[in-house]
């Protein structure tokens, strides 16, 4: 038995896997109204990120084998079902849901402690969902991870902000 067969197939973390798309929007918009730097720096990681990972897609395709939920039943399957209609199991690494949640957990270092550790557990989530509802694989996490910390502590360097001498 490999590693990812002993990954269960858990349909309830479908639900952080799509609040992925507001939860990246909101934090983004947040970090842009708090503090300037730290949102230029998490949204160039996040713009080189993309790059890095449409070049790996492209140079070296890889693909998953995902269960089929088509006669389950229930609303979390349909959920699961819409998701696999309109997202093709190919294009897995790295891993763009955990390279944008790893990026959003760097970014919003700024920000209080509690709403730093409802940042990064919502974080957490959507990294581990991916892999819980058969998106992807361990390996892709781990890409997703290291193309992030890249791209973050890059766009850190290069990130100043200069204000206009009057």
């Amino acid at each position: 038995m490999s590693f990812e067969q002993l990954i269960p197939f858990v349909p309830v973390f479908i639900i952080p896997y799509l609040l992925w798309y507001p939860f990246i929007t909101g934090v983004l918009v947040a970090l842009a109204f708090k503090n300037r730097k730290a949102y230029f720096q998490t949204f160039i990681a996040l713009c080189a990120g993309l790059i890095i990972s449409y070049l790996f897609f492209a140079l070296f395709q890889t693909a998953i084998q995902r269960p089929d939920v088509q006669n389950e039943p229930g609303f979390l399957y349909r959920l699961i079902e819409l998701v696999y209609s309109t997202d093709q199991p190919y294009n897995c690494f790295p891993s763009i849901h955990v390279l944008s949640s790893y990026l959003i957990l760097r970014g919003a270092r700024i920000f209080s402690k509690v709403i730093w550790w409802l940042i990064a557990s919502m974080s957490v989530l959507i990294m581990i969902s991916t892999v819980l509802v058969k998106q992807h694989v361990a390996v892709d996490i781990v890409g997703g991870i290291l193309v992030g910390e890249l791209c973050f502590s890059l766009a850190g360097v290069r990130v100043i902000l200069k204000r206009k001498k009057q």
